[in-house]
């Protein structure tokens, strides 16, 4: 038993330790609060609190514990504030508070059971960790946003520490679970768990893991790559700890395989292209290069990265060393220049020759000095020769083999386009081949294509071989002879002519062609090509209808100019706009002199040259379809003017010329028919004139269409008699009223007895077939009496009158003292 003074010596010592706990809490630099554990309501604080909070120490006993809380941590909070123990402090939980001025604090809460005024409270320490959570919260953003996760494992269990990041780096939400070192294993993709294992065995071996890289799968399934770093390290307490990092490098990866897959792609590309890239030092004059096609075109081994230009020119044709060497110069000299160049490579590897084509781009240093150049270089030898068979497809003939229309036109402008004062005389000739398409449709077109290359071969083994020879159609060949005359020619193709008429051997069969060819010659015909071409082309189809075998050019045969094609075009115009005027040319009967008809004629009064004759644009628009218009212009003319005539007291019966076309017609019959119900004309008053050729197109339709012509009242007349080498049996067939005969022999009879046999033999022949004669170009009065001698009916021609108006005919031929049968018999003459 404790005795007084022993007791009153516990007593002193009880209270000196109240004393120095009073002065802990008093000086404690932490916040600490003496607060009741049932209500919370603080009971003390010390001074440390009054300053972190900013509290007066008069509000300190009024308030709770959890005024001190953010309230949404306040719940959470009291339920650990309750559960304060007696002894040691323990940890309550880390929680965010508000000082009286709002500033948020990060406070770790520690706590204990104390007894206070003789009753039981909770004692609660406040350590600010504000800064330490901000700096945690800082490395773990620095953490997500470079992805770099953290470990920490602990041999020989093999715990684990992960840091947030290192959660999401394997799909994970942070803290979601407690890491271990099989769930890391199961996170890693199958295929790499050996490696994995291994290197980490390693490390833990060796103390160092560096750039283990593996690939995890995530919770969702997609794949992702990861590289380790680590070492063995020991804690405080002398244990070893293996910490390390983990970065999630997955879109690095995918950009690392993206540029070997471009890399690849490239150096395909290049392979393909035949292009490789190359970086020129200009300082040491060497080139650079990794491209593997560059090494591949100039034929240098696969490693040779660096070479100097004296090799690579070892390489190049020494023929092109200066082209090279001028594109260099170019391209150091301008800043804004380029460097291009087309060369000739000798690659010793194999023998080839190749061509290739260099760009590339120099940059230039402060001074303006080029210092480095970077391009490419292609291997352009396919590309050329495919340009050349392109180039030689395009100018030659694929059959013959010869320059095609394109090259001989070339050449023309090449040997035309020289100054006047060097000018060199030039033929070209233009040879036809005749019926070269009996071969063709006999043996096959293979067949006639055999003969064209033998024609071909033979026309230039004929010529110089400065003379050019070219295919310009089916069966066509063109010949420029440069510096040849006109005499030239003439001398040369009979040599030519030798040769084509020569038998061609083809399928065993000796076959033999005609040929006719047509000359211009330049600059007499003209300077440029399309002109010398043209009138060659006239020329020759002069030689075809006369049936010669050659035929120079002669301006007074050719009937085709710009003026005549413009006219073609306006004529559509013309009809619509009045231009055309009806113009007659009188018939007289040979016997009384009489008027007793007329041809109904056209003329075109052109705005700008003035009155036009038939001569000039009827042959263009007679293959057309324009002619039909014409037709149509000059039926409703006559039927109106004949309308007009008999108003006036006389009956003139006028005649209108048709076409082949127009018996081809189909409407023709109905047309005419509508034609004489709208002005009141019976048909016998109108005639229609055709010209025996036209007959001859087609004679079987002919005959039908002019029957039903005949047959509605119409006179017919056979114009050109003579000329269009018509069938006799055919003329008894048609219901012809009417022959003409044809100028050319009516204007000769006189000095021709041939011209005077066939206008009697035309007059006899059309009496016993029971026909009227009409004699063309009765000129003058010794015509016109042989005519009459030899028993003709009628005359037209100068001797008579010229064509006249139709709104002067009447008065004109009075004036001339002639008169009109008074009222002749229902026929048109």
């Amino acid at each position: 038993m404790m005795d007084a003074d022993s007791s009153a010596g516990a007593g002193d010592v009880a209270r000196q330790c109240e004393v120095w706990n009073q002065k802990l809490f008093d000086t404690n630099p932490l916040p600490m609060i003496v607060y009741d554990p049932g209500s919370l309501k603080i009971l003390k604080v010390n001074d440390s609190a009054v300053q972190v909070y900013g509290y007066p120490a008069s509000e300190w006993l009024g308030m709770s514990v959890m005024d001190l809380y953010l309230a949404e941590d306040r719940d959470a909070a009291a339920s650990g504030l309750g559960e304060a123990r007696d002894g040691d402090f323990h940890h309550a939980g880390n929680w965010r508070q508000l000082s009286k001025d709002r500033i948020q604090l990060d406070v770790e809460v520690f706590q204990c059971q104390i007894p206070f005024d003789g009753k039981e409270a909770a004692l609660a320490l406040f350590q600010d960790v504000t800064e330490l959570r901000r700096a945690e919260r800082d490395i773990s953003q620095t953490q997500r946003i470079a992805k770099l996760g953290s470990w920490v494992m602990t041999p020989p269990e093999n715990s684990l520490r992960w840091s947030d990041q290192e959660f999401r780096n394997f799909g994970l939400e942070p803290q979601s679970a407690a890491p271990t070192y099989e769930e890391f294993m199961h996170l890693v993709h199958p295929e790499d768990r050996q490696t994995v294992s291994e290197h980490v065995a390693q490390a833990l071996s060796d103390g160092k893991l560096e750039n283990c890289a593996h690939r995890v799968v995530w919770p969702d399934g997609s794949t992702h790559v990861i590289q380790a770093q680590g070492a063995v390290v020991l804690d405080r307490s002398g244990r070893r700890q293996f910490i390390g990092t983990c970065l999630d490098v997955t879109e690095q990866k995918l950009v690392e395989e993206q540029l070997l897959q471009t890399k690849a792609d490239l150096t395909k590309a290049q392979e393909i292209a035949k292009c490789g890239t190359w970086t020129l030092d200009v300082a040491n004059d060497r080139c650079m290069t990794t491209s593997a096609e560059t090494l591949q075109l100039f034929g240098l081994p696969s490693g040779a990265a660096e070479i100097s230009s004296a090799t690579l020119f070892e390489r190049v044709h020494p023929d092109d060393h200066d082209l090279i060497r001028q594109a260099r110069a170019r391209a150091f000299a301008d800043p804004e220049g380029r460097y291009d160049v087309e060369y000739r490579v000798l690659r010793p590897t194999d023998g080839q020759e190749l061509i290739v084509h260099s760009m590339g781009q120099a940059s230039f240093d402060a001074e303006g000095k080029p210092v480095r150049m970077v391009g490419i270089a292609q291997d352009v030898t396919e590309k050329r020769q495919a340009e050349e068979r392109i180039r030689r497809l395009a100018f030659h003939d694929e059959v013959t083999g010869l320059p095609n229309r394109s090259l001989l036109r070339q050449e023309l402008e090449a040997r035309l386009g020289v100054a006047p004062a060097v000018c060199q005389p030039l033929a070209l000739l233009l040879v036809s081949m005749s019926r070269l398409r009996d071969i063709n449709f006999t043996l096959g077109h293979a067949n006639g294509d055999i003969l064209l290359k033998e024609v071909g071969m033979r026309i230039r083994q004929a010529v110089k071989p400065k003379d050019l020879v070219a295919r310009t159609g089916t069966a066509q060949f063109a010949i420029m002879l440069p510096d040849a005359t006109a005499s030239d020619a003439a001398a040369r193709i009979r040599n030519l002519v030798a040769v084509l008429e020569e038998p061609f051997s083809i399928a065993d069969i000796s076959y033999g062609l005609g040929a006719h060819i047509g000359i211009a010659l330049a600059p007499g015909h003209g300077t440029d090509p399309d002109t010398i071409l043209r009138k060659a082309d006239v020329a020759l189809y002069e030689a075809r209808q006369s049936g010669q075998v050659y035929a120079f050019y002669e301006p007074a045969l050719d009937p085709y100019n710009p003026q005549r094609l413009a006219l073609m075009g306006e004529f559509r115009h013309a009809i619509s706009a009045g231009q055309l005027e009806l113009y007659c040319q009188p018939k007289a009967n040979i016997r009384s002199g009489e008027i007793i008809g007329a041809e109904a004629l056209v003329r075109w009064q052109h705005p700008k040259y003035g009155l036009i004759g038939p001569d000039r644009f009827i042959p263009l628009i007679e293959p057309t379809e324009m002619i039909h218009p014409l037709t149509d212009f000059m039926l409703q003319a006559a039927a109106k003017q004949f309308y007009a005539w008999q108003r006036q007291g006389f009956h003139i019966p006028l005649a209108v010329n048709l076409s082949a076309r127009d018996l081809n017609e189909p409407d023709l019959a109905s047309n005419l028919k509508y034609l004489l119900l709208t002005w009141g004309v019976e048909a016998a008053w109108l005639g229609l004139e055709i010209t025996e050729s036209s007959l001859m197109v087609d004679p079987a339709a002919s005959i039908e269409e002019l029957h039903r012509l005949s047959k509605m009242g119409f006179r017919l007349f056979v114009d050109d008699f003579g000329t269009g080498y018509s069938s006799l049996n055919y003329l008894t067939k048609l219901p012809i009223n009417v022959i003409k005969i044809d100028h050319g022999f009516t204007m000769h009879m006189i000095d021709d007895k041939g011209a005077e046999v066939i206008v009697k033999s035309t007059i006899d022949l059309a009496h016993n077939l029971g026909m009227t004669v009409i004699a063309e170009g009765t000129a003058n009065r010794e015509i016109w009496d042989a005519l009459a001698k030899l028993g003709c009916d009628e005359a037209q021609g100068e001797f008579i009158a010229h064509p006249l108006p139709a709104q002067e005919f009447i008065s004109q031929l009075q004036a001339a003292n002639f008169h009109f049968a008074s009222r002749p018999e229902g026929r048109a003459h």
